[in-house]
């Protein structure tokens, strides 16, 4: 192939291709114009911008989705369409056109810049108040703020200057700068004192003396007022719109005076017109005034003084306080040992000189109560401290309570045998007397308690925590010796009381005669508080020396009883056929109930046939240590014969019975 063929091919390939560019851009041209046809064939949306102002300066575009702006409308491809508005003078917005707006008017507000206020007033003042159209905006010395375009009414508001008002227009994004000149108030203050003719100074400059008026402007004014011998007065004064004139008045108080106090002994009381000072300190006092000093410590003659001091004049006042003796007789009956604070002086009588101090003397003797007083002693007198000291089991007498509850609920009562002898048991011609009551001579002298009523079942339970169908509040029965001691134990030990009996493995080894805990009455007891107790002199039986027996003195076997007993009291009615509930009958002489009847009682000795030898005088026995058996004393319901009911009735008997209880005692202090 030639070069010319080769050229004809190649111009024929460029035609080619001019050919397929002309017809893309042909189609592409097309396209846009069906596209265009086709978009303003459908709806547009209207935009209005407002406000009115800023619809000849707005540009719109379409910022975000498929859509076109033209001549004020949006024509969408899609359903979400977002449109950009800028104008002079507004905020740039975007916006998305509602689905509800599409083919319709949407409208879109712009909002303005604002303009800048600047108002400086000549003098600058920090409390200034800028008020706009009434509102206050600012505190300050001058006011920078942004507002929107428009017409405003300016207040500068301040308390030291007349108010002014000034009329502004503020143009967006443009700043309206004010200077503004404040005409100052005026004022006046009028100042006195107490005394007069006193220095005024006004903010660090001496104007003249009181009483004196100062004209000024508005503003704060520091005045201090002063005079020999006075303390500077200081105040500050404001002289304002609202008060532009003051009054004051100053009453200017002495200058101080000083005093330094110098004290021996130290550790007293010091006091400077009644009041608590402290020595060696230097301490302000009111001149031209007399002021009282007084110095005083235990064991010293107080001191006082008297000072009037110039203003401002300082002054050093001495104490030496002189030791002041007192002399002091102590006195005891009986003879005693004297501690003074716990240490032993000597024995009454006695005389001491002892400094005005304050002490505790107590006197002490063996066997009796101590006493102790507290004393001061004085120098202008002889002191006694007299004293009489109580044996210690009187004392306890004159202590103690005459009846109380223990804490098994068991009522006691104090009994004081006077120590008169009394006789116990009866003659052999005495009616219906039994040949173990022999006549012994008793003399009880230690206090004891006895039990007002005989045990009942109630406080026996709580012992033997045991139920009974009995009631409550009779006395309990078929009760053993044994039981009834255990009993007395057990109540010793809960009120921590010294037990009287030593059992062990359910014997009875030995009793503790001396001590103060629960025990069952002694025969001697018991006999002398149904035969002596309460009454002029012994009787045969508890009611008296009569056989008639009176109504509601005992439970015996009376005219009910008849057909169960062997023998029973005639034309005598109790009113219960056995057991009564205790105190159910008259009280004894003695205070106590039923020792008469009702139950017979055990009592704590031993059985013992040996009479006693002649002459003797048995104080307060409680029996032998040892034996085999033990005693009922008293009649029961059971009982109908002469013998059975008189007190010296005596019988021996092993276990309990159905008409046996018991009735418990205790000495009120053990020993001796």
């Amino acid at each position: 192939m030639n070069q010319y063929n080769i050229n004809d091919k190649l111009d024929g390939e460029s035609s080619k291709q001019r050919r397929y560019y002309l017809f893309g851009v042909l189609s592409v041209f097309f396209i846009a114009v069906a596209v265009t046809i086709g978009l303003m064939s459908t709806n547009g949306t209207k935009i209005e911008v407002r406000p009115f102002e800023a619809q000849d300066s707005a540009i719109i575009t379409v910022s975000g989705g498929l859509g076109l702006y033209i001549s004020g409308s949006v024509y969408s491809l899609t359903n979400s369409t977002k449109i950009t508005v800028i104008a002079d003078g507004y905020k740039p917005k975007e916006q998305i056109i509602p689905q509800s707006s599409i083919g319709k008017v949407f409208q879109i507000e712009l909002i303005e810049l604002p303009g800048r206020l600047v108002i400086e007033t000549m003098p600058a003042d920090a409390k200034t108040s800028w008020l706009i159209d009434g509102k206050t905006v600012a505190i300050a010395n001058r006011l920078e703020k942004e507002i929107y375009a428009g017409k405003y009414s300016i207040t500068i508001d301040n308390p030291y200057y007349d108010k002014h008002m000034e009329k502004v227009k503020i143009v967006r994004q443009q700043e309206t700068r004010l200077n503004i000149n404040l005409n100052p108030i005026f004022g006046e203050i009028d100042i006195k004192s107490e005394p007069s003719n006193a220095v005024v100074s006004i903010n660090g400059k001496n104007v003249g003396f009181t009483p004196l008026k100062h004209r000024g402007v508005g503003g704060k004014y520091h005045i201090q007022i002063s005079s020999p011998n006075y303390i500077n007065v200081t105040d500050d004064i404001l002289i304002t719109r609202d008060g532009n004139f003051i009054i004051r008045k100053y009453n200017l108080k002495l200058q101080k005076a000083y005093i330094t106090v110098n004290v021996k002994p130290k550790g007293g009381d010091l006091l400077l017109n009644g009041a608590t000072i402290l020595p060696d300190k230097k301490i302000t006092v009111d001149a031209i005034r007399k002021n009282t000093i007084l110095y005083h410590k235990k064991g010293y003659f107080s001191d006082t003084k008297a000072i009037n001091l110039k203003p401002a004049e300082e002054k050093e006042i001495n104490f030496t306080l002189k030791p002041e003796i007192g002399n002091v007789e102590f006195i005891s009956v009986p003879v005693a040992d004297v501690f003074i604070n716990g240490k032993n002086i000597g024995i009454t009588p006695l005389q001491k000189k002892l400094p005005a101090l304050s002490y505790k003397v107590t006197f002490k003797r063996q066997g009796y109560r101590s006493i102790t007083k507290s004393f001061t002693p004085v120098a202008s007198a002889m002191q006694k401290i007299s004293v009489y000291l109580k044996a210690e089991l009187e004392a306890r007498l004159s202590e103690t309570s005459k009846q109380y509850t223990n804490s098994a609920g068991v009522k006691l009562k104090l009994f004081l045998p006077s120590g008169k002898k009394f006789m116990m048991g009866t003659p052999r011609h005495e009616k219906g007397q039994r040949a173990n009551e022999f006549i012994r001579e008793i003399k009880l002298t230690k206090p004891f308690y006895a039990g007002i009523y005989e045990i009942t079942n109630q406080e026996f339970a709580k012992f033997s925590n045991k139920t009974t169908s009995a009631s409550a509040n009779l006395p309990v029965i078929s009760v053993n010796w044994l039981d009834a001691a255990k009993f007395c134990n057990w109540l010793s030990k809960r009120e921590k009381l010294s037990s009287v009996y030593n059992i062990q493995n359910g014997q009875l080894i030995s009793f503790n005669g001396k001590s103060d805990g629960y025990r069952l009455l002694s025969e001697a007891e018991w006999e002398w508080l149904a035969r002596n107790a309460g009454k002029i002199g012994q009787t045969k039986f508890s009611w008296g020396d009569r056989l008639i027996i009176p109504p509601k003195a005992a439970n015996i076997a009376d005219e009910s009883a008849k057909g169960t007993v062997r023998f029973y009291i005639p034309q005598y009615t109790d009113g219960y056929p056995n057991t009564a509930p205790v105190g159910s009958f008259n009280k004894e002489p003695s205070g106590l109930y039923d020792l008469a009847g009702n139950v017979s009682e055990w009592v704590h000795d031993f059985y013992s046939m040996l009479p006693p030898d002649k002459g003797q005088v048995d104080q307060d026995p409680l029996g032998d240590l040892k034996g085999k058996n033990h005693m009922i004393k008293g009649a029961s319901w059971r009982s109908g014969t002469i013998t059975e009911l008189r007190p010296a009735f005596r019988e021996v008997i092993t276990n309990g019975r159905d008409d046996i209880g018991f009735r418990i005692g205790r000495y009120l202090y053990g020993g001796g």
